[in-house]
């Protein structure tokens, strides 16, 4: 009976660390995307916005929410639900998609000046795709938000973070001349440690 119990105990443990390593093998992975990932500056406009205080809210639509198949190289053909990695270029401070593909090139390996994102596809109309990405609903500060509805004439900009399997994550919000780092969550995982990871919009 006795060693039944420290049986169950010792099930009970391995459990609950291992319910314990999942969460902070997501959050450590989040923090190393913003920490380490390949820096992309991308135009967007707020089409919708929700400052409260409890979870600050907004959508955002950029010039790669919507690409033109005939002016891109690689796969013409998608359905809605499709992963889609898009492939775009930054030279000058000047952006542009060049390739898109259906699956992840089996050589991801690119030059310096090429960032992969990764994308689901929404519709296809004709040559025109529809896609989502990670970016597009996010959790800014609340002064990001506040700046957007005083100023709404000034230029917003998203600085991401890519992974090299095309994850992006916000790393902050470039409002005018003012730049709003991405808020930060201290996230209690084991007694006595904690983590922090950059806060994202729950989904909708």
């Amino acid at each position: 009976m006795k060693s039944d119990r420290k049986l169950s105990i010792a099930h009970l443990l391995v459990l609950g660390i291992a319910m314990t390593a999942l969460p902070l093998s997501a959050v450590t992975l989040q923090a190393l995307r913003v920490s380490k990932g390949a820096r992309l500056l991308l135009p967007a406009i707020a089409v919708r916005t929700q400052n409260s205080t409890l979870v600050p809210l907004a959508r955002f639509q950029t010039p790669l929410s919507t690409v033109s198949l005939d002016a891109l190289t690689g796969n013409n053909r998608f359905n809605p639900g499709d992963m889609a990695y898009l492939f775009v270029s930054q030279s000058n401070d000047v952006l542009y998609p060049f390739s898109i593909t259906r699956r992840l090139p089996a050589n991801s390996e690119h030059a310096d000046f090429t960032i992969m994102l990764r994308a689901k596809v929404i519709e296809q109309r004709g040559e025109a795709l529809d896609l989502e990405f990670d970016f597009d609903r996010a959790s800014p500060p609340q002064a990001f938000l506040a700046h957007v509805a005083q100023a709404p004439q000034d230029q917003l900009h998203l600085e991401l973070a890519v992974s090299p399997d095309g994850r992006a994550t916000i790393a902050a919000f470039h409002a005018g001349n003012q730049i709003y780092n991405q808020r930060v969550i201290t996230k209690s995982v084991l007694p006595g440690r904690s983590i922090e990871i950059a806060a994202s919009a729950p989904p909708t």
